[in-house]
């Protein structure tokens, strides 16, 4: 059973996914490394060619019994090319779903290692984790959109909603439909997920990144959505802490 997993990701939208996660006990239990100090997570956060480095040289590394990746496959053509990039010739690794979007190996000192290669696609192809973001904001049903907006958009726009009558699911539809519609039919096609995600962030008048808002968003969704969009994710934890991935 693994007590310690130290987590790195390409960015930190995947980094406070997975600190989310493990805050509500939908990953298995394990110490996440780094949890209690989460306004440093930059030495975390790795480009593909660092993650590499650290794999070759295997010696800079906390002390942990598992680490976890989570990169984007981004225009690779399989996942299965994203691994290698990150993986090197550091050991030998093996894909341990049907998907093909997670892998997993061991350093030398026998460190366990699992790779979730985020496969979600953007409009123009390209694969990054910000889909299942919006996965995950499309199978909100209307309670939990209800709640995801109240605790998110009351607390910067207080007095804007006692003013006006707009709902909380119209709020939604705006982010969801109506700004995106507005940009086709200007002609001007949506390319990655990010702007999708920024149509919310407008929507909400927020004024705030889209790793603060994927945060709040996976922080209030309901868990057995959270099951649902992050399986991968949740298995790939899972395969070091040793805990059941249903």
């Amino acid at each position: 059973m693994v007590n310690r997993i130290a987590v790195y990701a390409e960015g930190p939208t995947e980094w406070y996914a997975v600190y989310q996660l493990c805050s509500r006990g939908i990953l298995a239990q394990a110490e996440m490394i780094g949890k209690s100090d989460r306004n440093n997570i930059g030495p975390w956060l790795k480009n593909r060619e660092q993650m590499r480095n650290l794999f070759a040289n295997q010696i800079s590394f906390p002390p942990c019994n598992g680490i976890f990746l989570v990169f984007d496959q981004e225009d690779d053509r399989f996942p299965l090319d994203t691994a290698k990039e990150i993986f090197g010739d550091a050991f030998s690794f093996s894909s341990s779903n049907a998907q093909e979007s997670l892998y997993r190996g061991q350093l030398d000192n026998g460190t366990q290692v699992a790779l979730h290669v985020a496969t979600a696609p953007s409009p123009d192809g390209n694969r990054d984790f910000d889909g299942y973001i919006l996965d995950l904001l499309d199978k909100l049903e209307d309670d939990a959109v209800n709640i995801w907006i109240r605790e998110i958009a009351h607390d910067y726009l207080r007095a804007h909603f006692s003013n006006n009558n707009i709902t909380n699911m119209q709020i939604h539809e705006l982010g969801r439909k109506e700004i995106p519609g507005l940009m086709v039919s200007f002609q001007w096609n949506i390319l990655r997920s990010k702007t999708l995600l920024y149509a919310y962030i407008t929507a909400l008048q927020a004024d705030r990144s889209h790793v603060w808002f994927s945060e709040k968003i996976i922080e209030f969704a309901p868990p057995e959505v959270l099951r649902d969009v992050f399986v991968d994710l949740i298995a790939g934890w899972n395969l070091l802490a040793g805990g059941s991935n249903q």
